[in-house]
Formats: C-alpha cells, sequence, structure tokens
C-alpha cells in the first residue's frame, strides 16, 4: 500500500511539469535621449507575445505614474518583437520599466529599470549670426540637432526670438532641411537690449524648440563716418581714399 502510494506521487511529479517563469532577457537599443524616435527590440523566455488588436497599447515604458506606449508594435514570435516608440522632450530621465502585456490572457511581463532615458541634445545647436542692433534687419541661419524642420502654411510665425512676454516673429523662413533653416528678421527699434530666446515650433507637431539665450540684441549706435584718409587732393588728382565708419553697414 505505501509502495503504491509513492508510485503515484511520482507519477503525478513527473506528469505535472514546473511552471516556467515568463521574463524579458533583453531590450535592444536600452537607452535613448528625450525626443528620439526609436524602434526597441524586446526578447522573452517563455512568453507568449502574440499580434493583438489594440497591440501598440500592449508595450509601454513606466516610471512611476508616467507611461509612453509604443507607437506600432511588430510580432515575430513568441518571444520576440520591436516596438517603435517617440520619447517625449518633457520625458523624465533615468530609468524605466519595460512591459508587455501578453495578449492571449497571460499577463504582463516587466523588466524592472529595462530602459534608459537620457537628456536630449540641445536641439538648436547654432544661431549665426547671434546678435543685432535694434532696428537692424538681418537674415538668421538657424540649425538644429535631431530636429523636424518643415515648410508649412503658417511658417513665418513658427521662428521667433523671446524675451519674456516680448516676441519678434520671423517676416520670412526658409527651411532646408530638417535640421537647417534661415529666418529674416526685423529688430523694432524699441525691442529690449540684452539676451533673448530662438524657438523654432516644428510644423509636423513635434513640438518647439528652444535655445535660451541665444540671440542678443545691443543697442542702437548712430551710424557715423570716423575718418577719411586722406583727407585732401590736388584738383585734378586721382586717388583711392579709405573711409571708415563706426555702426555703419557699408
Amino acid at each position: 500500500m505505501k509502495q503504491s502510494f509513492l508510485l503515484i506521487l511520482l507519477f503525478l511529479f513527473i506528469a505535472v511539469p514546473a511552471l516556467q517563469a515568463q521574463t524579458i532577457t533583453k531590450v535592444d537599443p536600452d537607452s535613448a535621449m528625450q525626443g528620439e524616435s526609436l524602434t526597441v527590440s524586446i526578447t522573452g523566455q517563455n512568453t507568449i507575445f502574440a499580434q493583438g488588436s489594440d497591440v501598440t497599447n500592449n508595450v509601454w515604458f513606466a516610471q512611476g505614474s508616467n507611461t509612453i506606449n509604443a507607437t506600432t508594435v511588430t510580432v515575430y514570435s513568441a518571444t520576440s518583437l520591436n516596438a517603435d516608440f517617440d520619447i517625449p522632450l518633457s520625458a523624465e530621465t533615468g530609468w524605466w520599466d519595460v512591459s508587455v502585456f501578453q495578449v492571449g490572457d497571460q499577463g504582463i511581463v516587466t523588466l524592472m529599470d529595462g530602459f534608459r532615458i537620457k537628456p536630449g541634445a540641445q536641439p538648436i545647436i547654432k544661431v549665426n549670426p547671434d546678435s543685432a542692433m535694434q532696428g537692424e534687419s538681418l537674415t538668421v541661419s538657424i540649425t538644429g540637432q535631431n530636429t523636424t524642420f518643415a515648410q508649412g502654411s503658417d511658417v513665418t510665425n513658427s521662428v521667433w526670438f523671446a524675451q519674456r512676454s516680448n516676441t519678434i516673429n520671423a517676416s520670412s523662413v526658409t527651411v532646408y532641411s530638417a535640421t537647417s533653416l534661415s529666418a529674416d528678421f526685423e529688430i523694432p527699434i524699441w525691442a529690449g537690449t540684452g539676451l533673448w530666446d530662438v524657438s523654432v515650433e516644428q510644423v509636423d507637431n513635434s513640438g518647439i524648440v528652444t535655445l535660451e539665450n541665444g540671440f542678443r540684441i545691443i543697442p542702437f549706435a548712430e551710424p557715423v563716418i570716423v575718418s577719411v584718409v586722406p583727407d585732401s587732393a590736388y584738383q585734378g588728382e586721382s586717388l583711392n581714399v579709405t573711409i571708415t565708419g563706426e555702426n555703419t553697414h557699408f
């Protein structure tokens, strides 16, 4: 009787396999900058990834109560998928959990601290020239990094200088690429002197990028001629004259 009981226990132990843990084993790449768009490959173990009707909401990053959902998801197998993410410029830096909701009612698998968001590079990296006088008209070249500049129907209102509540909009804008544009400005004679922020609203709904204190307006100075060399000549003489000005635009 005792032997029969032992045989039954042995049979049950063999017939019912131990439950295997479902885990995320790899996230590649495992980091991105604020404002970056990227495709992330997620590999699982003993998972049941499957394409679902709302699978884009089934892959996400989480940090506290904040979440970033994948924009698109492609499932290759029960243990492999790719997810596209647009990391907001406003996303908190640091470590985020990576989660996948298995659509076959298998629950959520999570890799704690599986993805890192790093500070974004300054989106506007160059403004040339970076200063002008009150009352001056000029063309300013703006260079971005990881930006999406694009020509729009109202692009002239999409590039501006700002100093507290005061703004100076570009009068015309020419976009050369996603990271390069030029903007024409007419600096009012009343414009406040000092440093102004430079902002570009990316017209494909990618938000506003700003270079703080990126442009300086200097006080207006009356243009004058300060020297003429030589300052005399004989009647009938031919000569070269050098004229030097101050605050002029020869």
